[in-house]
């Protein structure tokens, strides 16, 4: 495959990635239409991701290769929350930890080596192997209790599908909107949209939610 084919499969996966989640949004949790689209938006994500890792490593871009696996830990771990019921985790959920967890150490690491090199890209790291590293640690920690049940469980399937979401914007945002310094297109739909996950977790934790009721979303 050319560098020219993985880049147009990528941008028009990422594309199809953001109307189904816009699509799962607007759906009710649990609905035809929320699990159809949810396939739909994982599907596309993996796509994505597929293609980003070969053309980052064509590229030599270890920048972009750690944000790639950084999203696609995101969705992978927001899926087996709503796949998985049991509460026993299984090699794939200790997998998925560990590999956030070692994209988030690789992110520290790398972030020390642009900041040194005077690139701004070097504080998006920054900010994103503490979001890593805290939703691994989180994970670690209730995988070992088997406490991802109930509206918990639906609670993080929801915070990791939307932060999955943000990560496909954002690379809409980087291609097409040119700020200096360079790390606030990388960090904005960060900043503005994390609001709206910590609304729909609180939504679905609070007193009387039914969301744990949700049918397997893939």
């Amino acid at each position: 495959m050319t560098y020219g084919f993985l880049l147009s499969l990528h941008i028009a996966a990422g594309v199809a990635a953001l109307v189904a989640a816009a699509v799962a949004l607007t759906r009710t949790k649990g609905s035809r239409g929320h699990v159809q689209s949810g396939r739909a938006f994982v599907v596309a994500m993996l796509i994505v991701f597929l293609t980003a890792v070969p053309m980052t490593v064509i590229r030599g871009d270890v920048f972009l290769f750690l944000i790639a696996v950084f999203t696609g830990c995101l969705v992978l771990t927001g899926w087996l929350r709503a796949r998985e019921r049991s509460e026993a985790p299984t090699v794939i959920d200790w997998a998925a930890a560990i590999a956030m967890t070692s994209t988030a150490v690789a992110m520290g690491v790398w972030s020390i080596v642009l900041l040194r090199r005077g690139s701004g890209l070097g504080v998006v790291l920054v900010v994103f192997a503490l979001i890593g590293g805290a939703l691994a640690l989180s994970d670690l920690h209730f995988l070992r209790r088997r406490a991802y049940r109930g509206t918990l469980r639906i609670a993080v399937h929801l915070g990791r599908m939307l932060g999955g979401t943000i990560a496909a914007l954002t690379a809409f945002t980087v291609v097409n909107v040119r700020i200096e310094p360079a790390f606030v297109p990388w960090l904005a739909p960060t900043v503005l949209l994390t609001p709206l996950i910590v609304y729909w977790v609180r939504r679905v934790t609070q007193p009387g939610s039914h969301e744990d009721r949700a049918p397997d979303a893939a």
